[in-house]
Protein backbone atom coordinates (compact mmCIF):
# COMPACT_ATOMS: atom_id res chain seq x y z
CA UNK A 1 0.00 0.00 0.00
CA UNK A 2 1.20 3.43 -0.76
CA UNK A 3 0.28 6.55 1.43
CA UNK A 4 -0.64 9.74 -0.18
CA UNK A 5 0.52 12.73 0.88
CA UNK A 6 -2.50 14.78 0.55
CA UNK A 7 -5.89 14.03 -0.30
CA UNK A 8 -6.82 14.61 -4.31
CA UNK A 9 -7.71 17.77 -4.71
CA UNK A 10 -6.59 19.42 -1.96
CA UNK A 11 -3.09 19.38 -3.27
CA UNK A 12 -1.70 23.07 -3.12
CA UNK A 13 -1.76 23.37 -7.50
CA UNK A 14 0.67 26.19 -8.54
CA UNK A 15 1.05 27.65 -12.38
CA UNK A 16 4.03 28.72 -14.28
CA UNK A 17 7.54 28.39 -14.38
CA UNK A 18 9.02 28.17 -10.88
CA UNK A 19 12.61 27.29 -11.95
CA UNK A 20 16.36 28.47 -10.61
CA UNK A 21 18.02 26.67 -14.06
CA UNK A 22 17.50 25.45 -17.22
CA UNK A 23 15.20 21.90 -17.52
CA UNK A 24 16.33 19.16 -20.52
CA UNK A 25 13.19 17.24 -21.80
CA UNK A 26 12.06 14.68 -24.76
CA UNK A 27 9.52 15.93 -26.85
CA UNK A 28 7.88 15.41 -30.39
CA UNK A 29 6.49 18.27 -30.82
CA UNK A 30 8.80 18.67 -34.15
CA UNK A 31 7.55 15.78 -35.64
CA UNK A 32 10.35 13.77 -34.68
CA UNK A 33 11.56 12.67 -30.85
CA UNK A 34 14.07 15.32 -30.00
CA UNK A 35 15.90 16.75 -26.51
CA UNK A 36 14.80 20.25 -25.96
CA UNK A 37 15.55 22.90 -23.33
CA UNK A 38 12.75 24.92 -20.87
CA UNK A 39 14.89 28.19 -19.81
CA UNK A 40 13.39 29.49 -16.23
CA UNK A 41 11.99 32.20 -19.04
CA UNK A 42 9.60 30.01 -19.80
CA UNK A 43 11.36 29.36 -23.64
CA UNK A 44 11.73 26.00 -24.97
CA UNK A 45 14.91 25.64 -27.49
CA UNK A 46 15.36 22.20 -29.65
CA UNK A 47 19.49 20.75 -28.80
CA UNK A 48 19.22 18.24 -31.19
CA UNK A 49 17.36 19.52 -34.30
CA UNK A 50 18.06 15.63 -36.10
CA UNK A 51 14.70 14.86 -38.44
CA UNK A 52 14.71 10.80 -38.59
CA UNK A 53 16.02 9.62 -35.18
CA UNK A 54 14.38 9.57 -31.79
CA UNK A 55 16.57 10.91 -28.62
CA UNK A 56 15.30 10.77 -25.65
CA UNK A 57 17.66 12.95 -22.55
CA UNK A 58 18.13 10.36 -19.55
CA UNK A 59 20.24 12.68 -17.44
CA UNK A 60 21.78 16.27 -17.29
CA UNK A 61 25.36 16.88 -15.53
CA UNK A 62 27.10 20.08 -15.53
CA UNK A 63 27.99 20.95 -19.09
CA UNK A 64 26.66 17.66 -21.07
CA UNK A 65 23.37 16.05 -21.40
CA UNK A 66 23.15 12.00 -21.73
CA UNK A 67 20.39 11.54 -24.40
CA UNK A 68 19.68 7.98 -26.00
CA UNK A 69 19.33 7.70 -29.37
CA UNK A 70 17.51 5.40 -32.04
CA UNK A 71 18.83 6.47 -35.68
CA UNK A 72 17.58 3.45 -37.29
CA UNK A 73 20.81 1.20 -37.00
CA UNK A 74 20.44 -2.25 -36.93
CA UNK A 75 22.08 -3.86 -34.00
CA UNK A 76 19.56 -6.57 -34.12
CA UNK A 77 16.79 -5.87 -32.52
CA UNK A 78 15.02 -2.12 -31.21
CA UNK A 79 18.22 -0.29 -29.38
CA UNK A 80 19.72 2.98 -28.82
CA UNK A 81 23.37 4.57 -28.56
CA UNK A 82 24.48 6.34 -26.09
CA UNK A 83 25.30 10.13 -26.78
CA UNK A 84 26.52 13.55 -25.23
CA UNK A 85 25.05 16.97 -26.01
CA UNK A 86 27.35 19.88 -24.68
CA UNK A 87 23.82 21.95 -24.07
CA UNK A 88 25.77 25.08 -24.89
CA UNK A 89 27.23 24.47 -28.18
CA UNK A 90 24.64 21.84 -29.74
CA UNK A 91 27.84 19.57 -30.09
CA UNK A 92 26.93 15.76 -30.21
CA UNK A 93 28.95 12.76 -29.61
CA UNK A 94 28.56 9.30 -29.46
CA UNK A 95 29.85 7.24 -26.56
CA UNK A 96 31.23 3.78 -28.60
CA UNK A 97 28.64 2.26 -30.72
CA UNK A 98 27.52 -0.66 -27.98
CA UNK A 99 23.63 -0.63 -29.13
CA UNK A 100 21.72 -0.91 -25.86
CA UNK A 101 18.51 -1.96 -24.83
CA UNK A 102 16.91 0.60 -22.92
CA UNK A 103 16.49 3.97 -22.76
CA UNK A 104 17.31 4.19 -18.81
CA UNK A 105 20.55 4.05 -17.65
CA UNK A 106 22.93 5.43 -14.69
CA UNK A 107 25.32 7.16 -14.38
CA UNK A 108 28.45 6.56 -11.73
CA UNK A 109 29.68 9.87 -9.70
CA UNK A 110 32.49 10.20 -11.14
CA UNK A 111 31.07 10.39 -14.40
CA UNK A 112 33.12 8.12 -16.11
CA UNK A 113 31.14 4.58 -16.39
CA UNK A 114 26.99 3.88 -16.90
CA UNK A 115 25.10 1.18 -16.26
CA UNK A 116 22.22 -0.04 -18.53
CA UNK A 117 21.00 -3.02 -20.21
CA UNK A 118 21.56 -5.31 -22.98
CA UNK A 119 19.99 -7.81 -24.90
CA UNK A 120 20.61 -11.61 -24.59
CA UNK A 121 20.08 -14.17 -27.66
CA UNK A 122 17.19 -14.98 -25.46
CA UNK A 123 15.25 -11.60 -25.76
CA UNK A 124 16.02 -11.03 -21.90
CA UNK A 125 18.11 -8.25 -20.60
CA UNK A 126 21.29 -8.01 -18.78
CA UNK A 127 22.74 -5.18 -16.78
CA UNK A 128 26.76 -4.06 -17.72
CA UNK A 129 28.75 -1.37 -16.53
CA UNK A 130 30.40 0.44 -19.79
CA UNK A 131 32.54 2.96 -20.29
CA UNK A 132 32.88 6.31 -21.91
CA UNK A 133 34.33 4.35 -25.23
CA UNK A 134 30.71 1.84 -24.67
CA UNK A 135 33.29 -0.88 -23.97
CA UNK A 136 31.97 -3.33 -21.23
CA UNK A 137 33.61 -3.16 -17.91
CA UNK A 138 31.30 -5.19 -15.27
CA UNK A 139 28.20 -7.69 -15.60
CA UNK A 140 25.99 -6.96 -12.65
CA UNK A 141 23.50 -9.96 -14.03
CA UNK A 142 23.60 -12.86 -15.97
CA UNK A 143 20.37 -14.75 -15.21
CA UNK A 144 17.09 -16.06 -16.65
CA UNK A 145 15.51 -13.01 -16.30
CA UNK A 146 14.57 -9.24 -17.53
CA UNK A 147 16.74 -6.35 -15.98
CA UNK A 148 16.18 -3.47 -17.39
CA UNK A 149 15.78 0.89 -15.73
CA UNK A 150 18.74 0.91 -13.88
CA UNK A 151 19.94 4.29 -11.67
CA UNK A 152 23.48 4.55 -9.88
CA UNK A 153 23.61 5.69 -6.27
CA UNK A 154 25.15 9.38 -5.32
CA UNK A 155 27.42 7.33 -3.45
CA UNK A 156 28.57 4.91 -6.21
CA UNK A 157 27.60 1.46 -3.88
CA UNK A 158 24.14 0.78 -5.24
CA UNK A 159 22.37 -0.07 -8.54
CA UNK A 160 18.35 0.28 -8.49
CA UNK A 161 16.92 -1.38 -11.05
CA UNK A 162 13.39 -3.06 -12.61
CA UNK A 163 13.43 -7.05 -12.76
CA UNK A 164 11.44 -9.91 -12.71
CA UNK A 165 13.91 -12.28 -10.80
CA UNK A 166 11.29 -12.09 -8.00
CA UNK A 167 8.35 -13.60 -10.15
CA UNK A 168 7.12 -10.58 -10.76
CA UNK A 169 8.49 -7.02 -11.84
CA UNK A 170 9.34 -5.20 -9.32
CA UNK A 171 12.12 -2.87 -7.88
CA UNK A 172 14.96 -3.79 -6.83
CA UNK A 173 18.89 -2.99 -5.39
CA UNK A 174 22.20 -4.75 -6.16
CA UNK A 175 25.34 -4.25 -3.91
CA UNK A 176 28.48 -3.41 -5.68
CA UNK A 177 30.54 -4.38 -2.84
CA UNK A 178 28.97 -7.69 -1.78
CA UNK A 179 26.73 -8.60 -5.42
CA UNK A 180 23.84 -8.90 -3.20
CA UNK A 181 20.01 -8.41 -4.64
CA UNK A 182 17.72 -6.81 -2.33
CA UNK A 183 13.84 -6.38 -2.99
CA UNK A 184 12.29 -3.01 -2.49
CA UNK A 185 8.76 -3.47 -3.77
CA UNK A 186 5.97 -6.29 -3.64
CA UNK A 187 2.29 -5.31 -4.78
CA UNK A 188 0.82 -8.22 -6.26
CA UNK A 189 -2.03 -6.01 -7.47
CA UNK A 190 0.22 -4.35 -10.78
CA UNK A 191 2.17 -7.79 -11.49
CA UNK A 192 0.63 -8.16 -15.04
CA UNK A 193 0.29 -4.77 -15.97
CA UNK A 194 1.34 -4.42 -19.29
CA UNK A 195 2.83 -7.66 -18.97
CA UNK A 196 6.29 -5.83 -17.76
CA UNK A 197 5.20 -4.68 -14.25
CA UNK A 198 3.56 -1.75 -12.68
CA UNK A 199 7.23 -0.95 -10.89
CA UNK A 200 9.86 1.84 -12.17
CA UNK A 201 11.55 3.32 -13.44
CA UNK A 202 13.16 4.79 -10.34
CA UNK A 203 15.77 7.62 -9.51
CA UNK A 204 17.79 8.42 -6.72
CA UNK A 205 17.72 11.76 -4.87
CA UNK A 206 20.85 13.72 -4.99
CA UNK A 207 21.55 12.59 -1.69
CA UNK A 208 20.60 9.22 -1.80
CA UNK A 209 17.98 8.85 0.78
CA UNK A 210 14.98 8.52 -1.14
CA UNK A 211 14.00 6.87 -4.89
CA UNK A 212 11.64 8.08 -6.92
CA UNK A 213 9.86 6.06 -9.28
CA UNK A 214 6.75 5.25 -11.52
CA UNK A 215 3.78 3.20 -9.74
CA UNK A 216 1.01 1.55 -11.07
CA UNK A 217 -1.99 1.48 -9.07
CA UNK A 218 -5.61 1.53 -9.48
CA UNK A 219 -5.55 1.53 -13.12
CA UNK A 220 -3.19 4.57 -13.23
CA UNK A 221 0.35 5.45 -12.71
CA UNK A 222 1.27 7.72 -10.00
CA UNK A 223 4.88 8.46 -9.28
CA UNK A 224 5.98 8.05 -5.34
CA UNK A 225 8.43 8.71 -3.24
CA UNK A 226 10.40 5.70 -0.87
CA UNK A 227 12.48 6.41 1.63
CA UNK A 228 15.67 4.19 1.68
CA UNK A 229 16.21 1.72 2.62
CA UNK A 230 12.83 0.21 1.83
CA UNK A 231 10.67 2.56 4.84
CA UNK A 232 8.05 4.10 4.55
CA UNK A 233 6.81 6.30 1.02
CA UNK A 234 4.58 8.71 -0.33
CA UNK A 235 2.60 9.28 -3.85
CA UNK A 236 2.38 12.47 -5.37
CA UNK A 237 -1.32 13.75 -4.85
CA UNK A 238 -3.24 13.59 -8.53
CA UNK A 239 -6.42 16.01 -9.44
CA UNK A 240 -10.20 14.81 -9.22
CA UNK A 241 -10.85 11.86 -11.50
CA UNK A 242 -7.08 11.12 -11.92
CA UNK A 243 -4.11 11.57 -14.37
CA UNK A 244 -1.46 9.81 -15.62
CA UNK A 245 2.12 10.63 -14.28
CA UNK A 246 5.35 9.74 -15.17
CA UNK A 247 9.32 9.82 -15.62
CA UNK A 248 10.03 11.42 -12.53
CA UNK A 249 13.88 12.67 -11.76
CA UNK A 250 15.17 14.82 -8.47
CA UNK A 251 16.31 18.38 -8.54
CA UNK A 252 19.40 19.81 -7.07
CA UNK A 253 17.23 20.92 -3.81
CA UNK A 254 15.06 17.48 -3.46
CA UNK A 255 11.91 18.70 -5.78
CA UNK A 256 10.67 15.97 -7.85
CA UNK A 257 10.14 16.77 -11.46
CA UNK A 258 8.02 14.47 -13.78
CA UNK A 259 5.30 14.56 -16.70
CA UNK A 260 1.11 14.41 -16.09
CA UNK A 261 -1.53 13.27 -18.80
CA UNK A 262 -4.91 14.30 -17.76
CA UNK A 263 -8.06 12.42 -20.11
CA UNK A 264 -5.47 10.96 -21.81
CA UNK A 265 -4.01 13.87 -23.40
CA UNK A 266 -0.40 15.04 -23.75
CA UNK A 267 1.77 15.45 -21.11
CA UNK A 268 2.84 18.89 -19.17
CA UNK A 269 5.90 19.30 -16.53
CA UNK A 270 5.29 19.86 -13.58
CA UNK A 271 7.18 19.79 -10.43
CA UNK A 272 6.36 18.29 -6.86
CA UNK A 273 7.55 19.42 -3.30
CA UNK A 274 7.58 17.18 -0.97
CA UNK A 275 7.83 19.04 2.16
CA UNK A 276 5.31 21.25 1.54
CA UNK A 277 3.23 19.21 -1.28
CA UNK A 278 2.31 21.64 -3.88
CA UNK A 279 2.60 20.80 -7.57
CA UNK A 280 3.63 23.73 -9.83
CA UNK A 281 3.22 23.27 -13.11
CA UNK A 282 6.53 24.08 -15.58
CA UNK A 283 5.17 23.88 -19.04
CA UNK A 284 2.21 23.30 -20.31
CA UNK A 285 0.78 19.83 -22.56
CA UNK A 286 1.31 21.44 -25.87
CA UNK A 287 3.54 19.63 -27.86
CA UNK A 288 3.59 16.57 -25.17
CA UNK A 289 6.12 16.49 -23.16
CA UNK A 290 8.55 13.65 -21.40
CA UNK A 291 11.48 12.76 -18.90
CA UNK A 292 12.44 16.05 -17.54
CA UNK A 293 16.08 16.27 -16.09
CA UNK A 294 18.39 19.19 -14.71
CA UNK A 295 21.69 18.99 -13.63
CA UNK A 296 23.12 18.67 -9.91
CA UNK A 297 24.79 21.25 -8.45
CA UNK A 298 28.31 21.46 -9.43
Amino acid sequence: MHRVLLAAGLALFLSGPAISGDIYFTSPRSGDWEVYRLSPEGQVENLTNRSGSTEWVYAAYPGELLILTNDGADCGRACYHMEMVDPETGEISRLGNTGIADTYMGRSPDGQRFVTALWREDRQHDLVIVDRTGAITDRLTEDAFKNTQADWSPDGRQIVFHSNRGGAFDLWMFDLESRAFTRLTRDPGNDDEQGFGGEGPARFSPDGSRLAWMHYSEDHWRVCLMSLPAGMDICIPQPEGGAEDSYPSWTPDGHVLFARSIGGGDRALLRFDPESGSVTELLGPEGDNYGPVTPPEG
